[in-house]
């Protein structure tokens, strides 16, 4: 009679008769099998970046790295982060008028949020949007296979965790583009938050100009308006050294949006963008805007081969409202990624209805996660639901039908 176990010559930890797993707490540790199998796949799981998110941390995240195997071959990565998450910090209430159903509203999210309160083990990223937690080689691993692993992972990697002293209450897969059943039945449960905002470049813009004659024209009006508002503004891409000059006041100008963000799990190191500089190079730009040398916006953008990120940014409230600061970045980086001829320009999540007025649409995100608890599992579903925060927002069309 054929045994079912996993075979104990697997190279690591063994998951199934086939699959195995080394585990990792540094990515400087990550065997080299990393490198060969990431090189020229998605950045964000290469070595350089996620040695800088390594290196310089959000406040209180942690990292584990998975390296797995079929029949000793490696075949696919996946990344972990550990973040003690709590709704209470996490999620604002409104401050709008004092409304009896608004103070009414307040009072159930901060009870509730109370309530939700765990140390999180993430596969993803949460310093990004898109499916950026794992990376399987489909000519060895399909993507049945691939998930089933991942989930016969999850329930290896929180014992791990206990063990050094990190223990898990909740496991939440981040971000993906479909539904993914292997998850739920995992008793993995099934969520969404904001979409993704995608702009995906036609074949026929060679340049902004071609952009611009693709729109309909209130929307061309709308273009050439906020460049003309932004006329004063100066833009200036940054060397390592002109960001770590400037490293205090970009954090500040950050700080700015990141506070008024929906839902913000976390916090950036002010060191973050010069550690993707030094790690990146070219493929991560970071600009500055001036007014009258005064520095009073920042965005940043990472070229991930057929695709161009729109990364974090900042800037200065009443300027933006004097100069269309935002409206201008957005149109920068389309510039940018013309430019560069990616297939599509991701501008992930927040500000969906004025990301919408550039051309991009809204692609839905699922989200999975797990309690160890059972009946925690069964609660926290209606209660995520309840405290995050949605956007009333109307989608818009600028460009013309194509031809």
């Amino acid at each position: 009679m054929t045994s079912n176990k996993p075979t104990t010559t697997s190279k690591g930890i063994p998951l199934t008769k086939q699959v195995s797993m080394e585990v990792f707490f540094s990515i400087k540790n990550a065997s080299p099998e990393w490198d060969i199998l990431m090189t020229g796949k998605n950045v964000f799981l290469s070595r350089p970046f996620l040695e800088a998110v390594e290196e310089n941390p959000p406040k209180g995240m942690r990292f584990v790295y998975i390296l797995l195997y079929k029949n000793n071959l490696p075949c696919g990565v996946a990344l972990g982060q550990i973040q003690h998450f709590n709704a209470e910090e996490s999620i604002p209430v409104e401050e709008k008028e004092k409304c009896f159903f608004t103070v009414v509203s307040n009072n159930l999210k901060q009870w509730f949020s109370k309530k939700v309160n765990f140390n999180t083990l993430v596969l993803g990223n949460l310093m990004l949007t898109g499916e950026h937690g794992s990376w399987f080689d489909e000519r060895l691993v399909n993507e049945k296979e691939a998930e089933e692993s991942l989930g016969k992972a999850l329930k290896v990697l929180p014992k791990l965790l206990a063990k050094k002293g990190d223990p898990i209450s909740v496991t939440l897969l981040k971000d993906y583009f479909y539904k993914r059943e292997n998850f739920v039945n995992e008793s993995f449960k099934e969520f969404r938050i904001q979409p993704n905002m995608i702009l995906k470049r036609r074949p026929e813009w060679e340049s902004f100009d071609d952009y611009l004659g693709a729109m309909l024209s209130k929307y061309r009006v709308r273009v050439r308006r906020a460049f003309k508002k932004g006329t004063p503004l100066e833009y200036r891409e940054m060397t390592l050294e002109d960001i770590r000059t400037n490293q205090e006041r970009i954090h500040e100008l950050y700080l700015k949006i990141a506070k008024n963000a929906g839902f913000n799990v976390l916090q950036l190191n002010p060191d973050y963008y010069a550690g993707l500089k030094e790690k990146l190079g070219d493929k991560f730009c970071l600009h500055g805007v001036y007014h009258e040398e005064e520095l009073v916006a920042f965005y940043t953008t990472i070229h991930n081969g057929e695709e161009l990120e729109a990364h974090f940014l900042g800037f200065d409230e009443g300027k933006n409202r004097e100069f269309q600061i935002y409206l201008n970045i957005l149109y920068n980086i389309i510039k940018k990624g013309i430019s560069l001829k990616v297939d599509q320009i991701v501008f992930a999540r927040t500000a969906m209805e004025i990301k919408s007025s550039v051309g991009a649409v809204a692609h839905e995100m699922y989200c999975y996660f797990r309690h160890n608890a059972a009946i925690a599992n069964q609660l926290v579903t209606p209660i995520f639901n309840y405290l995050n925060p949605s956007e009333d927002w109307v989608p818009r069309h600028p460009f013309k039908k194509a031809d």
